[in-house]
């Protein structure tokens, strides 16, 4: 994660807008997951950062369903790591500016029932729950809940430089 420059559109991105203005949104509220491992040091950062906005520098690739996301969230027992879920709240009618997809008929995995979301997406962190235990048999540290923000901010930001 991380904060930077929105980057010029890309065939991918034109690949996702296309998707997502053919497919139906039927549900109002859309709930994704993505499990993660992170260093202790990038937890803290996100942890430090609950109600503030994020943005992701690279494309966000997330499920609906919770035990397959879970699955990338395992950790090694001599690791370092801590394991992390997403919880991801979307506003499927609010959010036009940044486009998501869903891929499941053109992944390798239907089961897992795969939301792509574009670069640059901007996320509030509504909340950081500290969870240590186990969630559908996997070891969970930290679960991030996370709102996907609708287009509050402008999509192309100008600067002047007086003289």
């Amino acid at each position: 994660m991380g904060f930077g420059t929105v980057p010029q559109k890309s065939t991918s991105n034109i690949q996702i807008n296309t998707l997502y203005q053919q497919q139906e949104h039927k549900e109002l509220i859309l709930t994704v997951y993505r499990g993660q491992i992170r260093t202790h040091k990038k937890l803290q950062i996100l942890q430090n950062n609950e109600g503030n906005l994020i943005s992701m520098n690279t494309f966000l690739l997330t499920t609906k369903n919770i035990s397959a996301a879970l699955l990338f969230s395992e950790q090694d027992k001599n690791s370092t790591l801590k394991s992390v879920l997403f919880q991801i709240t979307i506003d499927t009618k609010s959010c036009t500016t940044k486009p998501f997809a869903f891929i499941t008929t053109d992944s390798h995995m239907k089961i897992e029932e795969e939301v792509l979301l574009t670069i640059g997406t901007i996320f509030q962190i509504e909340s950081v729950e500290e969870f240590m235990g186990r969630d559908k048999g996997v070891d969970v540290a930290s679960i991030f809940k996370l709102v996907l923000e609708a287009p509050k901010y402008p999509t192309t930001v100008k600067f002047s430089v007086q003289k």
